[in-house]
């Protein structure tokens, strides 16, 4: 597994079992990756107590908006913000929430998913 963060060109290189070679250079844009979590427990634990999508910086002008089921916005985030599951200083319940993450990047992408708060 090859893993970067940065535009480029990737070199591939083969080499079968009678040593003949085959290079491919291949040109490789890094559009990032966000990784939406689809829980977490907000238990004072240590593990999982805030939610966030991963690799966020990466995306400067992020904007993230968290929905309870009657599509009341309960949290936004950006950039740096994780939601701890509260809204207006009180606890939410266990239950599925929903977002939508904006890149707000010259592409224009837009991530729509759920996931669940376990308390």
């Amino acid at each position: 597994m090859y893993t970067t963060t940065e535009s480029g060109e990737v070199e591939i290189r083969v080499v079968d079992e009678n040593g003949c070679v085959a290079v491919a250079v291949i040109p490789f844009e890094f559009t990032g990756m966000l990784e939406i979590p689809n829980f977490f427990t907000p238990n004072g634990d240590n593990e999982n107590d805030f939610w966030a999508p991963g690799n966020r910086e990466f995306f400067p002008n992020i904007e993230v908006i968290i929905y309870d089921r009657y599509g009341r916005v309960v949290a936004e985030l950006d950039q740096v913000n994780k939601w701890d599951g509260l809204y207006e200083g009180k606890e939410l319940p266990t239950g599925d929430y929903w977002y939508v993450v904006n890149q707000n990047d010259d592409r224009d992408i837009r991530y729509v998913g759920h996931f669940t708060l376990y308390r």
